[in-house]
This record gives C-alpha cells, sequence and structure tokens, in this order.
C-alpha cells in the first residue's frame, strides 16, 4: 500500500545486451575450442589422413559459422585450384567448375588475398564495379555472402580458406573471422607438410624402388 491505497510495484531491468554479449562470448569460446581441438588432430595426422582430415575440418568449421559451403584453394603459377570443398545438404557443389581457374579472371578478389587481406563481404552485390568478374560467378554460384581467408605458409599467401552463404545472406563477426585465419593457417602448414613429405618419399622410391 501506498499512502492508504493498494499499489503494484514493478521493477525491471534490461538485460538484452547482457545477453547479448555472454551469448557471443560463449560463441568465441566454443570457436577457440574447435580450433584448439583441429590443431590437435593435425599434429600427429598420418599423411594419408590429411585429406579426409581437411575435409572434416571444412564441414566441423562451416556448420559452426552456419555457412552453406566451405573449401580451399591454393595458387600454383598463376592459377588457383579448389582442392577441398564441404557443402551442407541441398547446396551444389562447385570444386569441378573451379580448376585451373586463372588468377587474373578474379584479379580484385586475388590481388586482395594475396596482399593478407581478408574479404568479409556480407552482400556480394556491394563489391566494388571492378571485381564484376567476382559478382559474375557468384551469381552462377548463388552466393550472397562471402567470406575468404587467406592461408599463409612461412610468411607467403599460398591460398584461401572461403565460406559461401546461399540461402540468405551472413555477416562473419570480426573476431571469429580472426579466428578463422588462425584455422587456415594450421591447415596451410599441415597441408604443406604432407605435399613435401610426399616429395621427399618419391624421390625416395625413384632412387630405391624397394623404399616404403
Amino acid at each position: 500500500e501506498f499512502e492508504g491505497r493498494p499499489i503494484i510495484h514493478v521493477n525491471w531491468r534490461a538485460i538484452s545486451r547482457r545477453r547479448e554479449a555472454e551469448a557471443a562470448l560463449a560463441y568465441r569460446h566454443t570457436l577457440e575450442n574447435l580450433i584448439t581441438k583441429l590443431s590437435s588432430a593435425f599434429i600427429n595426422l598420418p599423411t594419408e589422413a590429411v585429406d579426409s582430415g581437411i575435409r572434416k575440418a571444412l564441414g566441423d568449421l562451416g556448420n559452426f559459422v552456419e555457412a552453406d559451403r566451405s573449401y580451399i584453394f591454393i595458387y600454383q603459377e598463376g592459377h588457383m585450384h579448389n582442392l577441398y570443398e564441404w557443402c551442407a545438404e541441398g547446396i551444389a557443389p562447385e570444386i569441378d567448375r573451379m580448376q585451373n581457374v586463372p588468377i587474373d579472371s578474379m584479379a580484385w578478389s586475388n590481388a586482395q588475398i594475396l596482399r593478407g587481406v581478408i574479404l568479409n563481404t556480407p552482400c556480394v552485390a556491394d563489391l566494388p564495379p571492378e571485381a564484376q568478374a567476382e559478382k559474375d560467378e557468384f551469381a552462377i554460384q548463388g552466393v550472397q555472402s562471402v567470406l575468404a581467408v587467406p592461408m599463409e605458409r612461412r610468411g607467403q599467401v599460398v591460398g584461401f580458406m572461403g565460406f559461401d552463404a546461399v540461402r540468405q545472406q551472413r555477416q562473419w563477426p570480426e573476431e571469429v573471422v580472426d579466428l578463422l585465419r588462425i584455422a587456415a593457417g594450421i591447415i596451410a602448414n599441415r597441408l604443406y607438410r604432407k605435399q613435401e613429405r610426399s616429395k621427399i618419399m618419391g624421390i625416395c622410391r625413384r632412387e630405391n624402388p624397394k623404399a616404403k
């Protein structure tokens, strides 16, 4: 009662921002754990299991960041090659189309990536006019948002890890993108260790056909 009259006393506190901050922190923590597990798994991964390990990693990361397609491109002799690809259910693969693609055919985006710049594009329609070739290719694939993270090996960009949003546009937070750069570096190191070992084993077999 207040001054002899019955009243209802209500207290409220806005907690939506706090909940958003807590959710963002939990999201980041989960991704950090995923990348830690990825790094641990790749340390002792046998050479013959590298391909399947990378595909699993692309699936895990793609699912986590809610992408429809994730993939790895490697640069070689002026061309880009789609080595690995994961697609969500119902999403058409593009890996067969994206082989031996001249880097100059999508000069704008590749120039950014080769300088180590992350391309985080929530709406591909907003790309600059000089990226018309990229817009045309994304239109063919039905891509609405794209994220391309440079893959570095010993200080040199050797390719990129990409994520496509096809069914709806996506905005990837910068803190998540920074963690994906770490994941890209882990995968690049393991991939090139595999290739280096394969070259060594090939030389050994040529010099000694009985070598295992």
